[in-house]
């Protein structure tokens, strides 16, 4: 059973050491949502495209600076925060502004260092002033406060599912809450690049290999840029080709 085990771990990896077919699009970063659509990020524009590389819309603002954040958890209200004017604006499937942007400045909190949407509707900030987490409901009201956690390297993203929220942090670790920001556990992590909630679990990217309930499942052959998941791909990317990898 174990020695079936090793040659099966062992296919996984090798077969997806081939791409099934890519994508050329110039990008910074990239998303996927629970509607198997991809999100290219790049300087101040995001666009929306299935897998066959088709672009469906786009967004763009030459007002606010690059998008630092964009959060697609919930792909019919997709969140795009402006670190360098501290503002959010809340996008459609169809990424047209669903609101004017919200100013965080004007609510109350000029640090923030990540932020996300939440599963309860309204959003989460991390505010590096308090060291805490924030759970900000639709009206724009401060419902509560988390646990006082000092995070003081850089955050690689926050994310909540399943009634958690997570935060990782670069070549650190994985901070984790509940529901109401309390803190629960910090997972170190070694040369940590990235993380995914997937089906109930915790997928680790490293900048060597992904991992996943602590088995490796997809070794790097150089550090991406990008990595994003689908329900059958692993997204891979460099400056300007996403490549698909069958998982």
């Amino acid at each position: 059973m174990i020695i079936r085990s090793i040659i099966m771990l062992l296919i996984i990896i090798n077969s997806s050491n081939k791409p099934e077919k890519f994508i050329v699009e110039k990008h910074q970063k990239i998303y996927t949502d629970i509607f198997q659509y991809i999100y290219i990020q790049q300087n101040n524009s995001l666009k929306k495209i299935d897998t066959t590389g088709k672009i469906l819309c786009s967004y763009s603002n030459n007002n606010f600076g690059n998008i630092s954040i964009v959060d697609v958890s919930n792909p019919l209200q997709i969140l795009v925060y402006y670190n360098l004017y501290n503002y959010v604006q809340l996008l459609s499937n169809n990424l047209t502004p669903l609101s004017p942007p919200i100013s965080l400045d004007e609510i109350g909190f000029t640090k923030v260092s990540a932020i996300c949407s939440s599963e309860k509707g309204g959003i989460w900030i991390y505010d590096e002033i308090k060291k805490k987490l924030v759970f900000i409901n639709s009206k724009l009201e401060i419902v509560f406060y988390g646990t006082q956690i000092p995070i003081l390297s850089n955050i690689i993203k926050m994310f909540e599912s399943n009634g958690k929220v997570y935060i990782g942090t670069y070549n650190m670790g994985l901070y984790i809450f509940d529901s109401n920001g309390n803190f629960l556990q910090f997972m170190p992590i070694e040369n940590f690049l990235d993380f995914y909630v997937y089906n109930q679990q915790v997928i680790i990217a490293t900048n060597k290999y992904l991992k996943k309930n602590e088995n490796i499942v997809f070794r790097f052959k150089v550090t991406p840029k990008s990595i994003a998941i689908l329900k059958k791909h692993i997204l891979i990317s460099n400056n300007d080709t996403l490549f698909f990898y069958k998982h």
